[in-house]
């Protein structure tokens, strides 16, 4: 019994699929606003909600500001899981994560809970760092999704993270606005000077959440597409170890090319980490392409995952920010 539990959790991993499209904002709509993860601050949630009032949606949150949990969560992990399905049965057309931090992950412990959602029109889902998650789930049952800002942090709302980060380009995407977007990456070995990447998709997230997801069915299907990385607070020694484990593990063989986006640490320990990730996919014929405003710095720029991206050669990046035909 526990070799067929393997066999299905095999299949899980592997889930492939052309991704769906997710519904744009009218005038009106809702954007959930969760918290799976950190305790965001009460002053930050009343900013962005008269953020997305302003323009004319309506902000519905997710979350008991009341509430607490371990480790600087924001509640149990019952009831995050719980209230980031209640934002997934709702009638809102995006799910914005408040902030990061670290739990997300524990939501999914039971499978199964979010069985009925691989049916469901897509919802877009919005956040970094911790949300990776979230996103390594969407990704699972070939959801579209938004690496970029939590709501608490940008330039118009808390200054922490992301400081520079102006939340109008997000809009801009969510109501449809924004339909492709480009970015000028960094080629960082011969084959990133030299190929072009044609009709792939960016996939990826926090380096260490996508380690920690190996071996469960959020384990991330990287076959044919554009792996994105980034992480904060990690040793230059953890991000090789985590590289290491998944160059092990064959799931860069099938990559078209790989984003180092934003790895805050230590500058010399990183920048070993990236040699010798460089000197790995250089064997092996892989771009490496790097851009420092992905992340957690001042600034981080919306990063599509799930939709139609481009590389050209000398490294311009052009993306759609949705699956749809027109």
């Amino acid at each position: 019994m526990k070799f067929f539990s393997f066999l299905i959790l095999l299949f899980l991993a592997g889930f492939e699929g052309k991704a769906a499209s997710w519904q744009t904002l009218n005038v009106g709509d809702e954007i959930a606003l969760v918290a799976p993860s950190g305790k965001p601050s009460a002053a930050a949630i009343t900013k962005i909600k008269s953020l997305i009032a302003e323009r004319g949606y309506i902000p519905v949150v997710y979350y008991d500001e009341s509430a607490s949990g371990d480790f600087g969560r924001s509640d149990t992990l019952e009831n995050r899981r719980d209230f980031f399905i209640d934002a997934l049965r709702s009638s809102a057309k995006i799910i914005w994560s408040l902030r990061g931090g670290n739990g997300a992950s524990g939501i999914f412990k039971n499978p199964r809970l979010f069985d009925e959602f691989r049916t469901m029109s897509p919802k877009l889902l919005i956040g970094f760092s911790d949300f990776t998650a979230v996103h390594l789930w969407a990704n699972s049952i070939a959801w579209p999704s938004l690496h970029g800002i939590v709501a608490s942090f940008c330039r118009e709302n808390d200054r922490a993270v992301n400081a520079q980060t102006n939340i109008e380009p997000y809009f801009d995407i969510l109501s449809g606005l924004t339909l492709e977007i480009s970015y000028n990456l960094s080629c960082e070995n011969e084959a990133a000077r030299t190929i072009s990447i044609e009709d792939s998709s960016i996939v990826g997230g926090n380096l260490s959440l996508i380690q920690r997801a190996m071996g469960t069915p959020r384990q991330l299907n990287i076959s044919g597409k554009i792996l994105f990385v980034e992480d904060i607070l990690e040793p230059g020694r953890k991000i090789n170890e985590a590289l290491v484990q998944i160059l092990e593990s064959s799931l860069f063989d099938e990559a078209r090319a790989v984003i180092w986006g934003k790895i805050s640490g230590d500058a010399a320990d990183i920048g070993i980490a990236k040699r010798l990730l460089n000197e790995e996919l250089t064997q092996r014929g892989i771009p490496l392409f790097a851009a420092d405003f992905f992340g957690h710095d001042s600034l981080n720029l919306p990063l599509p995952f799930q939709t139609v991206a481009r590389i050209e050669i000398g490294g311009r990046l052009i993306v759609k920010t949705n699956n749809t035909t027109s």
